[in-house]
Parts: C-alpha cells; sequence; structure tokens
C-alpha cells in the first residue's frame, strides 16, 4: 500500500512537472511572439525623413567628415571623425581617427558603426560584390565589398595590408566578436 502511494506521487509529481513546463514554455513564446509583432509594427510604421542632399548638409555641418550609402540596404549615414560611444549612439558611422581619412589614395581606413538598431544593422546582409559609396566633402567614391568575415575583437590582422586603397566597415557581433566587411 505504501508502495503505491509513493508510486501514485512520484506520477503525480511527474505530470505537474510537465504541466509546469509546458505552461512555461508557452508563457514565453506568448511574450516573445508579441514583443516580435509590436517590433515590427513599430518598425514598418516608422516613418522615415526624407533622403537630403548630403554634399549640402556636409558643407553646412562641420561635425560631419563624410557620408556612406549603401542603396540596396537603406544604409545612408554621416560620418563623424571617432568612433567612442558619444559618437556611434548618435545613429552615425564613426571613422577610426589613427589610419588614413575618407580622400586617401591608399591605405586603411576603418568605419565603425553600432548595430541592432543603429546604422549598421543590415551589415550583415552584405554579400561579395554589393556597392558601398563613401562621400567626403570634396569626392565621392564607389567601393565593392570584396570580402566579409567574422573576427575576435583582439584580432589586429585587418589591419595588415599594402599600399592598396581598403575601406573596412566594422560592427559588433557579441562582446568578443567583430564583424569585418572589406570593401576595394
Amino acid at each position: 500500500m505504501k508502495k503505491s502511494i509513493k508510486i501514485i506521487k512520484l506520477v503525480l509529481i511527474i505530470m505537474l512537472s510537465i504541466v509546469s513546463s509546458i505552461a512555461i514554455y508557452n508563457y514565453f513564446k506568448y511574450n516573445y511572439n508579441k514583443n516580435y509583432i509590436i517590433t515590427t509594427k513599430i518598425e514598418n510604421n516608422y516613418k522615415r525623413p526624407p533622403i537630403i542632399k548630403e554634399k549640402d548638409l556636409l558643407m553646412k555641418n562641420n561635425n560631419y567628415i563624410g557620408y556612406i550609402k549603401i542603396d540596396k540596404y537603406n544604409i545612408n549615414k554621416f560620418i563623424m571623425l571617432g568612433t567612442s560611444d558619444n559618437i556611434l549612439n548618435k545613429n552615425v558611422v564613426g571613422l577610426y581617427k589613427d589610419l588614413k581619412d575618407l580622400d586617401s589614395k591608399t591605405g586603411i581606413t576603418l568605419l565603425a558603426g553600432h548595430n541592432n538598431i543603429y546604422v549598421f544593422k543590415n551589415l550583415n546582409k552584405l554579400k561579395i560584390g554589393d556597392e558601398v559609396i563613401i562621400g567626403s566633402k570634396f569626392y565621392t567614391y564607389k567601393y565593392k565589398v570584396v570580402s566579409k568575415k567574422i573576427i575576435k575583437k583582439d584580432d589586429y590582422s585587418i589591419f595588415e595590408g599594402g599600399d592598396e586603397r581598403v575601406i573596412i566597415l566594422l560592427t559588433c557581433v557579441s562582446d568578443d566578436l567583430r564583424l569585418v566587411v572589406t570593401c576595394k
């Protein structure tokens, strides 16, 4: 008799665990779907500001040193000097100060931006051959994506290279990983 009561208790505990697990799973699934729907509605209803002539605004605003356009993924943002969070949180692209500037004929220029809801949220979608337009206050340059890879944040091999003109687009994938898109 005691053995059958223990078995019944054990079966009840197992059934209760299964029912609780299903309820918890459904709760989290519901909240995830609800948040996804809300986010999608917000993104779809967001009215984008009209596109301004980049060169006109660059000449009027000394904070901006250039712009980047990737029409395929609706990236159209200004570039500021520096890559601190103070700059990148303004939803712009930052030019790394210690490398070449936008008008250099040789060497590496590194442009960084936040992902998620920021300027480089679609950077991972770029494909080899996609066009990237970089404009300065004086010139407009067209580049093609030649490589795309994920590196560790302390991997500095991306800065090795010859005298060839290279643009590197950089964004975080996680705390320790970076997405690097190389354009020539």
